[in-house]
C-alpha cells in the first residue's frame, strides 16, 4: 500500500505504539476517501478501539455508502503546528518554517450494527466526560426516554481496521540544540495555547531523536 504521507524522512514516526496513542489522544480527525474521481470528507470525533477506529456520520452522508461497500478510507489526525520565526535560532541566515504533527491512518471499512453503534457513542463521550473532572459524568441516562434510540436512528456506525498508520512530526528535530531550545522559549514566550502545545510536543520522544 502507498504512503500515504509525503514529507521528508527525517521526520517520520514510526512507533505504532505511539501513533495509536495520539490518535486516541487527538481523537477529532478528518475522514476521507475516493469515489467516481472525487474526493469525499468528513470529521468526527473517533474511538481507537485496539487496532481500529470508530466513529459515526450522520445518515446520508456519502462515506456510509462506501462504508458498506468494504472500500478503503483514510482517517488524518492534525497535533500541535505553528510558524517557526528564525529570530528564535541562535545559528544565522536560516529561514523561516513550519513545525506540526500529523498522524494518517487508512484500512478497510465497514459498518457497525445498531448494537456496536450504541456502544461506541457511549465510549466516546464517556472518554472525553472523563477529561470534565470532578464534574459527574454525563451519560444517556440523563437523556428523556427513548431519545437515545432515536438519535441512533439518525446515524449510522463505522469502523476502519488499521492497516497502514504513518506519522510525521516537524519539530526542529534537525536543528542544533541551541537552535532547538531557541524555539521551543520563543512559542513559549508567545504564551498562547497553540504555541505553548508545540513547544511541549518539542519537548516529547519524537522529537528528542539525534540531531
Amino acid at each position: 500500500m502507498s504512503e500515504i504521507l509525503a514529507g521528508n524522512r527525517l521526520f517520520a514516526v514510526h512507533d505504532r505504539a505511539g501513533l495509536l496513542a495520539f490518535m486516541g489522544a487527538r481523537s477529532f480527525a478528518a475522514i476521507i476517501a475516493v469515489a467516481d474521481g472525487l474526493p469525499h470528507i468528513a470529521h468526527a470525533p473517533v474511538l481507537i478501539a485496539g487496532e481500529e477506529a470508530q466513529f459515526h456520520l450522520a445518515r446520508g452522508n456519502p462515506l456510509i455508502a462506501l462504508a458498506a461497500k468494504g472500500e478503503t478510507l483514510t482517517l488524518l489526525f492534525d497535533g500541535a503546528e505553528g510558524y517557526i520565526s528564525p529570530d528564535w535560532y541562535e545559528t544565522a541566515g536560516l529561514v523561516p518554517t513550519w513545525n506540526y504533527v500529523r498522524v494518517a491512518a487508512r484500512g478497510r471499512a465497514r459498518l457497525l450494527d445498531r448494537a456496536a453503534l450504541a456502544a461506541q457513542v457511549e465510549a466516546v463521550s464517556a472518554h472525553h466526560e472523563r477529561a470534565l473532572a470532578p464534574k459527574p459524568l454525563w451519560t444517556k441516562a440523563k437523556m428523556p426516554d427513548g431519545a437515545f434510540e432515536r438519535m441512533l436512528g439518525g446515524i449510522e456506525g463505522i469502523s476502519v481496521a488499521l492497516e497502514t498508520i504513518e506519522g510525521q512530526a516537524k519539530l526542529s528535530q534537525n536543528r542544533q540544540p541551541a537552535d532547538h531550545a531557541g524555539v521551543i522559549a520563543g512559542l513559549t514566550a508567545r504564551g498562547d495555547g497553540g504555541s505553548l502545545g508545540l513547544a511541549k510536543a518539542m519537548q516529547s520522544d519524537w522529537s528528542a531523536r539525534p540531531r
